[in-house]
């Protein structure tokens, strides 16, 4: 049987101090802890990557895109609008310099073309 962990004097009481270190039950009981702990962050883990992957699944943008040569009171106007009317963020990857560079190449293309015919 183990001894206390107090004694009893006329002078009061007096802990003793513990003698044999961890018990077997105290080991069992931190490794188990850690476990679930450690399965607990593996699951919420998995879980966080479900969602987002499902959050991606679930977003249909769609970029709806106007140009018009006038106001509504008759006045000549280059307008180019751009909507997303889809569900979610529309993520747009070209720039505008991209897009300028590609109507430059474009155009001297068509010209060199138009020289080649005429000749």
């Amino acid at each position: 049987m183990a001894e206390p962990p107090a004694q009893v004097t006329p002078t009061g009481i007096e802990p003793r101090p513990r003698l044999g270190g961890y018990t077997l039950a105290d080991i069992l009981i931190a490794g188990t802890a850690i476990l679930i702990s450690c399965i607990s962050l593996f699951i919420a883990t998995k879980q966080s990557g479900i969602m987002e992957r499902t959050l991606a699944a679930s977003s249909w943008p769609l970029l709806q895109i106007r140009s018009s040569n006038a106001d509504t009171s008759g006045h000549e106007i280059i307008n180019f609008s751009v909507q997303n009317v889809g569900v979610g963020p529309a993520i747009v990857k070209v720039s505008m310099p991209n897009m300028l560079a590609a109507e430059r190449h474009t155009r001297d293309e068509s010209q060199s073309c138009a020289a080649a015919i005429s000749q």
